[in-house]
């Protein structure tokens, strides 16, 4: 009975595969789109007479939460602080 149920079932790894290679390329295009998106309107506002502004290229740490020794020393504004 139990082979029976087995036999019953479907193989899902197909299905499985084909979502897996389906959220694979939609991650891939929106990669895409989120680096090139900017630089295109950049583009259109520029010729529609606009000005852009320069962005930072890299992120510090501090941009990111990553603790650095200037923001650990720094007082955070608690009862004890100043």
């Amino acid at each position: 009975m139990q082979d029976e149920e087995l036999n019953r079932v479907p193989d899902l790894s197909d299905t499985q595969r084909t979502l897996h290679n389906q959220v694979e390329g939609m991650r891939t295009i929106g990669e895409v789109v989120e680096l090139y998106l900017a630089k295109v309107l950049d583009v259109f506002v520029v010729m529609t007479g606009g000005s852009v502004g320069k962005k930072p290229t890299k992120r510090r740490p501090a941009d990111q939460g990553y603790p650095t020794k200037s923001n650990l020393d720094a007082p955070s504004g608690g009862p004890s602080a100043g």
